[in-house]
């Protein structure tokens, strides 16, 4: 069975002062000037796109071990080749899913004010 993976990370596309804007004022009650201001500094924050794929994630110096130490995402869990079979439910119950590897600590870019 092949890894499973999942990367959080903030992306930076045209869409993005838009839905935030939007989640920021409408959700949390931020006026227009501190969502847009709160919105910059996240997307001068953003991360690179992680890989679509890995050739090789398991071995030290690989691409998904040197994906890992470049700190490009805010958290990622991975999970080495899962046997559910043995495991209760595991699409209801992830915490309790054996060998994952969890890293949620990722890195957040420091913006600069202008």
């Amino acid at each position: 069975m092949p890894d499973v993976l999942t990367i959080s990370y903030i992306k930076n596309n045209p869409n993005f002062y838009n839905y935030c804007d939007q989640q920021l004022e409408d959700v949390v009650g931020i006026d227009e000037y501190h969502s847009f201001t709160a919105c910059k500094r996240l997307s001068d924050s953003a991360n690179n796109n992680p890989p679509t794929n890995f050739s090789n994630m398991n071995g030290i110096g690989e691409d998904f071990d040197k994906w890992a130490r470049s700190k490009e995402y805010r958290g990622y869990i991975h999970i080495p080749n899962p046997d559910y079979r043995n495991q209760e439910n595991p699409t209801k119950n992830p915490e309790k899913v054996t060998d994952a590897e969890r890293n949620p600590y990722g890195y957040t870019k420091i913006s600069q004010a202008p």
